[in-house]
């Protein structure tokens, strides 16, 4: 198993890895499973499980590339990867056979087991030179002399396994019986039936599962549309610091807010937000607090000329700014100043937003 796909599967199911077995184990609902890969390359979840005297039937699992092994308990459920599929994409398939298999277990009868001894139970995740093995507690402490080395899968034989923890009717998972439903990762709506030869994940037709690769594409961001929300972000947050500078008050909350909108509504237009959305967002906040700057300065000059008798418009006080400074109009210090408090507050108003969405979005 390569480190890319190692990643993703312990990120989608939230197992543990184990370096030495190169493989992952995690209890669902009371079952222990374990998922690698096989000596040739393919996705496999083993578990081990039983229904008493009638033992696993290989009906059960019909059309899903199921193997038995060990005394009978064993099961190990295998799926080609194509070559070049997503490693996202193969980790979010294992997660979804895993949030279906324990409701799919639990309604067929079998019970979590030992390997060894089939009694229902406890089960830990334990190697055996180099095969991995799922063995009860007295199997692991007595005879067999084997070493815990994880903790118990917190299943007793009075109550068997609980209900599933995620999903719904047998969580949910059309491949183990569940509702009808159309998973946008994998393309298309599934079916009901357990048995289809079709499924979400390739041609399982002869028993074997032939993974084909699937119109799955990770979130895209459209910058051009997530330009165009932080502008309107940006104008929000314009139009307040202007509003509290032009009435004498320190527009440092426009520029919180003008980080806030801009970083809000490049998500919203772009759909995804990444470092290229983060540069976007800071950059349009400091244009912004410096057009502030230069617009406020200009409703100030004006307003002194009309003091002295002299009229100006807009346009005409907006270009003379840079010149005030020359003329010594006004103090160079206090001017540049304000210039870079501002852009400074709002770049990082916008760099903070920006960035706490991209950790939120993964």
């Amino acid at each position: 198993m390569d480190n890319n796909l190692r990643k993703e599967l312990v990120l989608a199911t939230g197992f543990t890895y184990d370096k030495n077995a190169n493989l992952l184990w995690g209890i669902r609902s009371g079952y222990l499973f374990l998922v690698g890969m096989d000596n040739t390359g393919n996705l496999q979840i083993r578990f081990s499980v039983t229904r008493g005297e009638n033992g696993v039937s290989m009906a059960d699992f019909a059309n899903m590339g199921a193997q038995i092994f060990g005394n009978g308990t064993v099961v190990a459920l295998t799926w080609a990867i194509p070559a070049g599929n997503p490693a996202g994409q193969t980790a979010a398939f294992a997660e979804s056979q895993l949030q279906g298999l324990p409701g799919y277990l639990n309604g067929k009868g079998y019970r979590n087991c030992c390997q060894h001894c089939g009694s229902v139970g406890s089960t830990i995740f334990h190697m055996n030179g180099r095969e991995p093995e799922m063995v009860c507690l007295t199997c692991a402490a007595g005879g067999l002399g084997l070493k815990l080395e994880q903790r118990s899968a917190g299943v007793t034989p009075q109550n068997g396994p609980t209900a599933p923890q995620t999903g719904g009717p047998a969580d949910a998972n059309p491949q183990f019986g569940g509702r009808r439903t159309a998973d946008p990762r994998f393309g298309g709506p599934t079916t009901a039936n357990p048995f289809e030869t079709q499924s979400r994940f390739g041609n399982n037709a002869g028993g074997v599962n032939h993974m084909a690769p699937t119109p799955y594409k990770a979130p895209k961001e459209n910058v051009l549309f997530g330009i165009l929300g932080a502008l309107i972000g940006g104008a929000i947050g314009f139009g307040l610091m202007l509003a509290l500078d032009c009435i004498g008050y320190w527009p440092f909350p426009g520029a919180i807010i003008m980080g806030i909108a801009s970083t809000f509504l490049y998500l919203k237009f772009a759909g995804h937000i990444s470092w290229k959305g983060v540069i976007v967002v800071v950059a349009v906040c400091v244009f912004c607090a410096y057009a502030v700057e230069r617009v406020s300065w200009a409703i100030e000059l004006i307003k002194q000329l009309k003091e002295i008798g002299e009229e100006a418009t807009f346009g005409e006080a907006f270009r003379y700014i840079p010149y005030m400074v020359e003329d010594e109009l006004v103090d160079a210090g206090s001017y540049y100043a304000n210039y870079i408090v501002n852009m400074a507050l709002a770049g990082a108003s916008g760099l903070v937003s920006a960035i706490c969405a991209t950790r939120n979005r993964g």
